[in-house]
């Protein structure tokens, strides 16, 4: 049986983030004060991924957006993540601060470790 190009793009989206969430728990096993940022990094992109994946399958737009917060609000109609992701928007920052230089807190194990669970 022929797979529905939606569901390619689906699949596509799902492979990314658990590339994104394996990455993430291997660099964490590391435990390098350097790699924290490349962690948050990766488990923002895996949600971001994930929640992308939900709205291709109920064929909703999905925004050129880091911003966790619209995103799981445009997806909460089709699935309500609030359970296990009560605030979403902590990783956003992730998206865009870890990857260039500048001025923003230290990201310490914890943060890592939080924002993989």
């Amino acid at each position: 049986m022929k797979e529905e190009p939606k569901l390619k793009i689906v699949r596509r989206w799902l492979l990314l983030a658990n590339a994104d969430l394996v990455n993430a728990e291997n660099v964490l096993k590391l435990d390098l004060d350097q790699t924290y940022t490349t962690i948050c990094f990766h488990a923002q992109q895996c949600v971001e991924k994930m929640v992308k994946a939900v709205l291709v399958l109920n064929e909703i737009d999905t925004p050129k957006s880091h911003d966790l917060n619209e995103l799981v609000n445009i997806m909460r109609p089709y699935l309500d993540i609030s359970d296990i992701l009560p605030n979403p928007g902590i990783l956003t920052p992730y998206a865009v601060t870890t990857r260039y230089p500048g001025t923003w807190m230290t990201i310490q194990r914890h943060d890592a470790v939080i924002a993989v669970n």
